[in-house]
C-alpha cells in the first residue's frame, strides 16, 4: 500500500502497559502526549512532518491525573499525578527527541498538602502563579515561583480559604476568576491596577483589602430615621452562607481611619455602617 505525504497520520504507541492516551501539550521538540502512567513525544526526525516520518516514542513513566490538563509554564510542563492518597504536582523540563526530560516533584516539600480528588488547575506564567483547587472544596492551594533564566531562584505553596465552595475557576489578564456555589463570579486581582479600591493619605497610596466588596450607588437618605435605602441590591438575598455581616465603607471614613488624630473624626462619618440583607438599608451607628 503505497502512503502519500499528504495522508493523515494513523500512529500508536508500543508500550508495557495498557496506555490510554487522554492529552497532549506542544513544545519546540514536538507533541508531548499523556497516558495515566507514561508520557510520549510525538516528533520527527526529518523536517517535514508526514506519516513516513513521524515517530511516537516514550518519554517517561510517571502516573498522571486524567481529569486536569497539563500546562505549560513558559519552558517547562506541569502536570498532576494522583496515585496516592495525596497528589503531586510534576514539573516536566528539557523534552528532547533523543534522551528522557527531567521530571521534578515541585510539591515534595509539601507532600500532604494537595487533596487526592483536586480536579481544578489554572495559572499564569507571566505572574509566575499556579492555583489549584477542588470542585465542592473551598480551599485554594498556589505555588507562587520566581525564575531567572534557566534557574528558580524562589519557591513558595500557599492556600486561600474562599467564602463558598469553588465550582470553577480560571485566569485572565492578571485577574483570578472563580465561580462559587451561589454562582457568583467573582475576581481577585494578581497584580495592582489604578481601578484598584484604595485611598490617597498624604501621598501613600494604601489598597483596601475586603473581601466580597461591590459598589453600590444611588441612595435616599431619611433624616427621620436616620436611614438610607438602596434600591436595586436584592442579590443580597440569594447570597447564602456563610452568612457574614455585611458593611458599606465609605471612601470619606476610610481616609480618618487612616488619620492619626482622633479629633480629626467629623460626627456625620462613622466607622462602620451595616447593611442589612433583607431590606438594602443603610443606617449609621451612633
Amino acid at each position: 500500500m503505497t502512503v502519500s505525504t499528504s495522508d493523515p497520520i494513523d500512529i500508536s504507541a508500543a508500550s508495557m502497559f495498557p496506555s490510554e492516551l487522554f492529552d497532549g501539550i506542544e513544545t519546540n521538540t514536538g507533541l508531548v502526549v499523556f497516558s495515566t502512567n507514561q508520557q510520549f513525544l510525538l516528533a520527527s526526525d526529518d523536517t517535514v512532518f508526514n506519516p513516513d516520518t513521524a515517530k511516537l516514542r516514550s518519554i517517561s513513566t510517571f502516573n498522571y491525573n486524567e481529569t486536569i490538563q497539563p500546562i505549560s509554564l513558559g519552558t517547562t510542563i506541569a502536570y498532576v499525578d494522583n496515585s496516592g492518597k495525596f497528589s503531586r504536582f510534576n514539573e516536566m523540563a528539557n523534552i528532547r527527541r533523543e534522551g528522557e526530560p527531567a521530571i521534578v516533584e515541585v510539591s515534595k516539600v509539601v507532600p500532604t498538602l494537595l487533596p487526592k480528588d483536586i480536579d481544578l488547575l489554572t495559572n499564569s506564567r507571566e505572574n509566575s502563579i499556579i492555583l489549584l483547587g477542588k470542585t465542592g472544596s473551598d480551599d485554594v492551594f498556589g505555588y507562587r515561583y520566581f525564575q531567572v533564566s534557566e534557574q528558580r531562584q524562589q519557591a513558595a505553596w500557599f492556600k486561600w480559604k474562599l467564602n463558598n465552595p469553588l465550582v470553577y475557576h480560571f485566569i485572565i489578564n492578571d485577574e483570578y476568576f472563580f465561580l462559587d456555589s451561589d454562582y457568583y463570579l467573582q475576581s481577585i486581582k494578581l497584580v495592582q491596577t489604578e481601578n484598584d479600591p484604595s485611598t490617597e493619605i498624604n501621598n501613600v497610596d494604601f489598597l483596601l483589602h475586603v473581601d466580597n466588596h461591590t459598589t453600590v450607588s444611588g441612595g435616599n437618605f431619611d433624616s427621620a430615621s436616620n436611614t438610607t435605602t438602596f434600591s436595586g441590591v436584592g442579590w443580597l438575598n440569594t447570597v447564602t452562607s456563610p452568612n457574614h455581616d455585611l458593611i458599606l465603607l465609605m471612601k470619606a471614613v476610610l481616609q480618618l481611619l487612616l488619620m492619626d488624630r482622633v479629633d480629626m473624626l467629623n460626627a456625620q462619618y462613622q466607622v462602620q455602617v451595616l447593611l442589612y440583607r433583607e431590606t438594602g438599608k443603610v443606617k449609621r451607628l451612633q
